[in-house]
């Protein structure tokens, strides 16, 4: 038998419930958070994660770029169908990875380490989603919204 945090007992190999938290004890009897929020936690914070979220945003840069070059070329404001898509594709990513991060870690998003660069891209997400539901009320074609960077430069 081991002890755990509040004192309880668990033994090895057997899933019990701390508090909130469903823990199982794993072989070298190491306490293991199973629960949804645990799960999500080890997955914000693995490597694997942390590469897919670079590379994103490297992506997203190059999306940028082409649709910037595309959209400079033929003298519009209208972005290609194509580059448009992959704009609300990288915004249904990046929504989907801060509210991860914020279902992981909680209230603690705006407490840990690096917690500026949580919130600013928690304000990018918010604003984007926001442009997206406005443009989305006010035009009957959706091809013809404007880009977030179009927005942003006439406000």
């Amino acid at each position: 038998s081991r002890s755990a945090k509040g004192g309880q007992i668990k033994t090895g190999g057997r899933s019990f419930a701390l508090g909130l938290k469903r823990v199982v004890t794993i072989g070298n009897g190491q306490i293991e958070d199973v629960s949804l929020q645990g799960r999500a936690l080890r997955f914000v914070n693995s490597w694997s994660f942390e590469v897919l979220s670079i590379a994103m945003i490297f992506l997203n840069a190059v999306q940028i770029g082409a649709q910037t070059e595309w959209m400079a070329r033929q003298v519009t404001t209208d972005p290609h169908v194509a580059l448009r898509v992959f704009e609300l594709l990288f915004l249904t990513y990046f929504t989907f990875e801060v509210f991860l991060r914020l279902f992981a870690y909680r209230m603690k998003f705006f407490r840990m380490y690096g917690w500026a660069w949580n919130v600013f891209d928690l304000v990018l997400v918010v604003l984007q989603l926001v442009e997206e539901i406005l443009l989305a009320s006010i035009m009957q074609d959706p091809r013809e919204a404007l880009s977030s960077s179009n927005l942003l430069r006439s406000a």
